[in-house]
């Protein structure tokens, strides 16, 4: 993928643009081929706004199909994918770059509504969120033609062990074997069920019920919704 930092400026003899793949597109080589030639710009307006598409494994070979098959003597075009002005995770984590919404009136729209705080924040106030919770910071890296993140899962028997070293605001009582694992477990799964828990810790389900509430007077877990089709959420503020 060539990274492309200019964009000619507007439509010319040899220059057009479409915002997306279609019937002009094939019009529009036939009549470049037919004089000195040229280069059609997908993904940018009539105006040489870049909009984008998307674009898979297949999408560039299928267009190239495409304009073989629909032109006589056949036309074979040099077809390759492009980014203009793109935007590094060094350029994110650092906010050097400037935040364009691609609708900026839908934009404007929610951000009357409260729902959008500020253009171009999220990633920083993600790793913020992440920070504040102590967790494992996510990982960003250019992939392709964006941005892949990765999570990671907390330290739960981490979390756990200290908290059964300096107790917790609601209790001094030490985390069992049996109440770590439960936490293990839910860490895993939070919509795990009585059930399942009984078939992994192997113990009955009335002593299953007793230790989630042990732990759930600790302050160490809550459940989130109903007990059918709700989930569990283990707090990892304890210190």
């Amino acid at each position: 993928m060539a990274k492309m930092n200019q964009l000619p400026k507007k439509e010319s003899q040899t220059v057009e643009f479409k915002t997306s793949f279609n019937e002009d597109v094939v019009e529009t080589l036939v009549a470049f081929a037919n004089a000195k030639g040229g280069t059609v710009y997908i993904g940018v307006s009539d105006k040489g706004k870049v909009q984008g598409i998307t674009v898979g494994k297949e999408t560039i070979q299928s267009w190239i199909n495409e304009i073989k098959n629909k032109t006589i003597p056949r036309i074979i075009p040099d077809a390759e994918v492009r980014t203009i002005n793109n935007k590094t995770i060094e350029d994110l984590l650092s906010n050097n770059y400037k935040s364009t919404p691609r609708n900026k009136k839908i934009a404007d729209f929610f951000k009357d509504l409260g729902l959008i705080e500020k253009y171009g924040s999220g990633i920083q106030r993600i790793i913020d969120y992440f920070k504040e919770e102590n967790l494992p910071l996510p990982e960003f890296k250019n992939i392709s033609d964006g941005f892949q993140v990765t999570v990671f899962a907390a330290d739960i028997k981490s979390n756990t062990e200290k908290g059964t070293e300096k107790g917790t605001e609601k209790g001094t009582e030490k985390i069992t074997k049996n109440q770590q694992l439960i936490l293990d477990s839910i860490a895993q799964n939070p919509h795990i069920t009585i059930e399942e828990l009984v078939s992994i810790i192997g113990i009955a389900a009335s002593k299953i019920k007793e230790n989630i509430s042990k732990l759930k007077a600790k302050g160490l877990i809550e459940r989130i919704g109903p007990d059918k089709g709700g989930y569990w959420k283990i707090k990892l503020s304890i210190r």
